[in-house]
């Protein structure tokens, strides 16, 4: 008898095929697997925005307030609340004037230390002046101020007014600083020299506000005062007397103010008396 074997082998060559494709296709669905979590996007942190998204602004936070740089402190002398005006010795105070300003001494006081300082004055070692303002704001140098021992140019500074009687430019300001040496305490009378400008815009303070601060390099305030420009142009004005700290005393003038259009504060000369 003859055996037919064909039959056999055919039968396992399918079963084998049948296998082949289905590990075939479990491959392809693992791969698929894998791909599709690799190009799934990451986590995003909280906070954070993702690819293709607007991020979040957070609109309720506040900015932090910035303290002044200086504390206000009352003054230990006579702070004189309307300013008088007063001239050098018995002589007119006007622009070109050459008598040295030298405070009126009465015969109770004397000062151990008097100086100027201002625009077209001299820098020494005991008094100077420093303008401040930025390039958008600047100040303008003018002539009309005091000349005398120290101060040859008959300069002072026009400065813009802030728009507003109760709010000062930081950003813009004048001081006036002295060091009076071995009178390292006691008090010290101001003056202030308004000058006589070309154009009463320049000179328009009504009034001018300023601070007298315990030095150059110290902003604590010891006192304050104002002055009418318009009443006192070519005019020194007595501002008050203050009080001496550690030998160093300043004035700052401040910008606050509003006006007619154009108008603008004068910053001249300052000068100081000092005594025990």
């Amino acid at each position: 008898m003859t055996v037919e074997p064909q039959s056999r082998p055919r039968n396992g060559f399918a079963g084998g095929a049948i296998l082949v494709l289905t590990m075939t296709i479990v491959l392809v669905v693992v791969l698929l697997v894998v791909m599709g979590q690799g190009t799934s996007p990451p986590p995003v942190e909280a906070g954070r925005a993702a690819p293709g998204q607007t991020p979040a602004v957070d609109t309720g936070a506040e900015p932090p307030t910035i303290p002044p740089d200086w504390l206000t402190l009352t003054p230990g002398v006579e702070v004189t609340q309307a300013p008088e005006a007063t001239l050098p010795p018995d002589e007119p105070a006007t622009p070109g004037h050459t008598g040295a300003p030298t405070p009126r001494t009465t015969a109770s006081r004397s000062y151990g230390f008097t100086a100027v300082a201002g625009a077209g004055c001299a820098e020494t070692a005991t008094a100077g002046s420093v303008a401040r303002y930025p390039a958008s704001s600047p100040l303008v140098v003018m002539a009309g101020g005091w000349t005398g021992p120290g101060c040859s140019r008959s300069l002072f500074w026009s400065v813009p007014m802030s728009g507003a009687g109760d709010r000062s430019d930081t950003d813009i300001q004048v001081l006036w600083w002295f060091s009076t040496g071995t009178s390292a305490t006691g008090s010290c009378e101001v003056w202030v020299y308004v000058p006589k400008a070309q154009r009463e815009v320049d000179a328009a303070g009504k009034p001018t506000a300023y601070q007298v601060l315990r030095g150059r390099a110290d902003a604590t305030v010891v006192g304050t005062f104002t002055i009418d420009q318009t009443a006192n142009r070519g005019s020194w004005v007595r501002a008050g007397s203050y009080r001496l700290e550690r030998g160093q005393i300043a004035v700052r003038l401040l910008n606050q103010g509003t006006g007619a259009p154009g108008a603008r504060h004068a910053a001249a000369q300052v000068q100081v008396g000092c005594a025990r």
